[in-house]
């Protein structure tokens, strides 16, 4: 059960962080494409650093 709330938090974060970056860039103008994809990319490497040890996909059979 820990390795499925694992996957559902790091999509979590992934959907809304990026897509909160995405509508503010759309909103202010200040984040541009380059902040949408460091933000993106901070959340992956994030989400691979806490819940990598629980995820199902990253633990050997």
């Amino acid at each position: 059960m820990h390795e499925y709330l694992a996957e559902f938090l790091g999509t979590f974060a992934i959907v809304f962080a990026g897509t909160g970056a995405i509508v503010v860039d759309n909103l202010t103008g200040k984040v541009g494409p380059l902040g949408i994809a460091i933000t993106f990319g901070l959340i992956v490497a994030v989400a691979i650093y806490t819940l990598g040890h629980v995820s199902a996909t990253l633990t050997p059979p």
